[in-house]
């Protein structure tokens, strides 16, 4: 199965703004109120966020929309 480029960015980024942060997948899910099983998905790329979940993301954790999806590059 071929990968989406979009989902592949959203993994890396992901876990590149995890690693800045020194953040665990187990405290970022708990922060945005996910299921870490969900934030597992989106970190190995089998998952994409939706328009709630990236709103969410954005407002907890003061980012932009924009950073998550890769427009910019730096959040």
């Amino acid at each position: 199965m071929v990968q989406n480029i979009m989902d592949l960015s959203f993994s890396i980024i992901l876990k590149e703004y995890l690693k800045a942060e020194g953040m665990k997948q187990k405290d970022f899910a708990e922060v945005i109120e996910e299921p870490q099983y969900i934030v597992s998905d989106w970190i190995n790329g089998r998952a994409k966020p939706g328009y709630e979940s990236l709103k969410k993301m954005a407002t907890k954790l003061n980012i932009s929309a924009d950073y998550l999806l890769g427009i910019i590059d730096t959040y």
